[in-house]
């Protein structure tokens, strides 16, 4: 696999479509490095590392993305993600949230969807949760964006990820 191979991989209990930045071989090994332990944690970043050696684990690649899947991920779900924010933004109104929802990013199948938000104080978004799940029937997750919280939690998406955020 080279950098900028575009495939679908293993994602959170369902799949997602993934971009290869980085290849390195293992030494001594003419394999690429590729750790699929299902027993992890995650790092300081919120990557997936292996509890003994705090080795990244990547996803398991499954197979090569057809150029109407990449298509797919830059046009309509890039489109269904602007909306899902907009409309998660509206919720946080009715509920009198102190938060402000950043982005929106879908796994590829639709299966997960992750709200990027930024809040000065811990919030208690239970019933916001609820309501966005009755919304789009897809598994909820709510990630604190770094502004917030100092070094420890994922960095939302960048608008530049997807050429028509």
């Amino acid at each position: 696999i080279n950098a900028e191979y575009m495939g679908i991989v293993e994602g959170d209990n369902g799949e997602d479509l993934g971009m290869v930045v980085h290849t390195w071989l293992a030494p001594s090994s003419s394999t690429p490095v590729v750790n699929n332990s299902l027993n992890s944690n995650r790092n300081s970043s919120g990557n997936d590392v292996d509890p003994i050696t705090g080795d990244p684990i990547y996803p398991k690649v499954l197979r090569h993305a057809t150029s109407k899947e990449v298509q797919h991920l830059h046009n309509a779900q890039a489109q269904a993600e602007m909306k899902c924010t907009e409309q998660a933004r509206q919720k946080v109104i009715e509920h009198s949230l102190p938060m402000t929802i950043i982005d929106a990013e879908y796994q590829f199948d639709r299966q997960k969807l992750t709200f990027y938000y930024d809040a000065g104080e811990r919030i208690d978004f239970r019933e916001l949760v609820r309501d966005l799940y009755k919304m789009y029937r897809a598994r909820i997750w709510m990630s604190k964006t770094r502004s917030s919280q100092g070094d420890e939690s994922p960095t939302p998406p960048s608008s530049s990820k997807r050429s028509s955020k």
